[in-house]
């Protein structure tokens, strides 16, 4: 049986009838979380808006909608709209919150981005793996190092507020 990598998976979610069905086509995925829930590994993936600048950057705006899904299975296991959450009140998700390509990528080629990006889910892969395995993943510090230049800084207190174990441990922002 072949193994689903992260890419693959996020593929899948975004194109099923349930990511459809409650997240509005408008908005993007984000970097997505891992965790065991109730002995089964989950992830969690945030999305939000961007708009095109007149500069021809994109205005970032919060994370508005988180969708956990079960990684066997893509069932849902928790959905929220953060807009209607009174933990996330004291935001306006009308207004950006920052732009895209920021600092840290703004140098690389699209090319280049894809190359980081891909090498990011490299690592995803492995660390589903190593968690279902129950063995170590030794590799945290090369996954901070390429979040370090992927993340979206404006975006990166959401992130850790919505997987802060995650995002900590290996984002390290």
């Amino acid at each position: 049986m072949e193994k689903t990598t992260m890419l693959d998976f996020m593929g899948n979610v975004n194109k099923s009838e349930t990511r459809g069905g409650l997240i509005p086509m408008e908005v993007s995925s984000g970097w997505p979380s891992i965790a065991i829930k109730n002995k089964e590994i989950c992830i969690t993936i945030p999305y939000f808006r961007g708009r095109r600048t007149q500069d021809g950057k994109t205005a970032l705006y919060p994370i508005s909608h988180v969708l956990t899904v079960k990684w066997s299975d893509m069932a849902v296991v928790d959905y929220s709209v953060l807009a209607f959450d009174k933990e996330y009140k004291q935001i306006d998700f009308s207004k950006p919150v920052g732009l895209f390509p920021h600092e840290s990528v703004e140098g690389l080629s699209k090319e280049e981005y894809r190359t980081k990006r891909n090498e990011l889910f490299s690592l995803y892969d492995e660390l589903i793996e190593c968690i279902a395995e129950k063995k170590p993943f030794t590799r945290e510090e090369e996954m901070q190092s390429i979040f370090g230049i992927l993340m979206e800084p404006s975006l990166y207190p959401m992130y850790k507020h919505i997987s802060p174990k995650f995002y900590e441990k290996y984002c390290g922002l």
